[in-house]
C-alpha cells in the first residue's frame, strides 16, 4: 500500500513569531503559549466526517523548565481558532497535543470538544517522552473518536487507545496549533508524514485483446475497479505501463493505440493498474466504509479480493473477469 502524503506546502501558515518551519511532508514548531500560531488548511466547507489520519510526532526538546507546556499536534475543527480556544468558548473540535503536566510529568492527550464540553483522554507512560517518535492513527467513526499511539511505523505495537465521542464534521485541518494561554514556555516538536486517508495499491493485470479491437480503445469505458463480495465500485483506476507479447502497444491519455495481432490473431496486453482509494467521496466519485463504524479503510487491500473485472459485452477482449495480483 501506498499513502499519498500531504503536501503541507500547500497549507496555509499563520506563524507572527517565526517559529515555524516546514517543507512538503515536515513540520517543525518551536510552540510558544503565548501566541496563535498554525499550519492549517481550509477546504472551504465542512468534509471532515468519518476519516483516518496517520501522522508521525516527536517532542523535540523544550525550555527545560517543570512549568505546563502543550503542543498540539493534529486537530479539526468547525470554527477556526488556536487550540487551547478550540476546547471552549462553545467550539467543537478534535485536538492531539504533547503536554508537560506542571511539575513536569509528560502525556499525550485526545481531547474531543462538543459546545464547549471537552473531554480528555490520556496516555502517561510514566516514563519520557521527550526525545522519542510517536506513530498516530486519528479516526472518526460515527459518532467514535480513536487515538490509536504506537511505538513503530508498522504500528503493530500499540502503547495506548483514547477514545471519545463526536459525531461533528469539521471544516479546518491543522496540522499543528498553538496552546495560548499567554506563558512564555515552549515546547519544540515535529509532524511527518500525514496521510488523511488517500492510499493507492499497485496490481498486475493480463488479458487478451482480439484481432478487431478498434486502433484506440477507452480503458475506463472497459473495466471498473470492484470488490468480489460486494461488487461495489469503490476506486477508479490508472494504466501505468502495458507491455505486449507480440506488438507495439502504449498507453496515452488512458488509451490503448497501435495495432493488435499475434499469431493466433489475438494481443496479450500486462497492465500495471494503480487502485485508488479515497476518503473524499466527491474526489473519486464512490467509496468502501466499514459498515460497523463508517470508518473509512482499506486494510487488507493487499489481498486479491480486490480485482479488475471485464466490462461483459464488449466487442473487444476476454469476457472473463481479470484477477490481479499486488507488485
Amino acid at each position: 500500500m501506498v499513502a499519498i502524503l500531504e503536501d503541507f506546502t500547500g497549507y496555509t501558515e499563520a506563524d507572527p513569531g517565526t517559529h515555524i518551519s516546514k517543507t512538503a511532508n515536515h513540520i517543525d514548531h518551536q510552540n510558544y503559549l503565548n501566541e496563535d500560531a498554525m499550519v492549517y488548511y481550509d477546504p472551504g466547507s465542512a468534509i471532515y466526517g468519518n476519516f483516518i489520519f496517520k501522522w508521525t510526532g516527536k517532542w523535540v526538546s523544550d525550555d527545560g523548565g517543570t512549568a505546563f507546556l502543550a503542543a498540539p499536534m493534529i486537530c479539526l475543527s468547525t470554527t477556526f481558532d488556536d487550540a487551547r480556544a478550540l476546547t471552549r468558548n462553545t467550539y467543537n473540535s478534535i485536538v492531539t497535543r504533547f503536554r508537560q503536566r506542571t511539575g513536569g510529568s509528560e502525556t499525550i492527550d485526545l481531547i474531543v470538544t462538543t459546545a464547549g464540553v471537552a473531554g480528555t483522554f490520556t496516555y502517561e507512560p510514566g516514563t519520557a517522552i521527550l526525545g522519542n517518535t510517536y506513530y498516530f492513527t486519528l479516526t472518526r467513526g460515527g459518532s467514535t473518536v480513536t487515538l490509536h499511539i504506537f511505538s513503530d511505523s508498522a504500528r503493530t505495537t500499540l502503547l495506548s487507545t483514547l477514545t471519545g465521542s463526536q459525531a461533528t464534521t469539521h471544516r479546518y485541518l491543522y496540522a499543528t496549533n498553538s496552546w495560548n494561554s499567554g506563558a512564555a514556555n515552549w515546547l519544540d516538536e515535529d509532524v511527518d508524514d500525514l496521510n488523511i486517508g488517500n492510499e493507492y495499491l499497485e496490481v498486475f493485470a493480463e488479458f487478451e485483446i482480439s484481432s478487431g479491437t478498434p486502433a484506440s480503445v477507452d480503458l475506463f469505458a472497459e473495466f471498473e475497479v470492484q470488490h468480489t463480495a460486494t461488487k461495489d465500485l469503490f476506486a477508479q483506476f490508472e494504466a501505468q505501463a502495458t507491455k505486449n507479447l507480440f506488438a507495439e502497444i502504449t498507453v496515452q491519455n488512458y488509451r490503448i493505440q497501435g495495432t493488435t495481432y499475434d499469431k493466433n490473431g489475438a494481443a496479450l496486453v500486462s497492465v500495471t493498474v494503480k487502485v485508488f482509494k479515497s476518503q473524499d467521496d466527491s474526489y473519486w466519485g464512490s467509496v468502501t466504509s466499514d459498515a460497523g463504524t463508517g470508518a473509512y479503510d482499506i486494510t487488507g487491500l493487499e489481498n486479491t479480493d480486490y480485482y479488475l473485472i471485464h466490462r461483459k459485452g464488449s466487442v473487444w477482449g476476454t469476457s472473463d473477469d481479470i484477477t490481479p495480483s499486488p507488485i
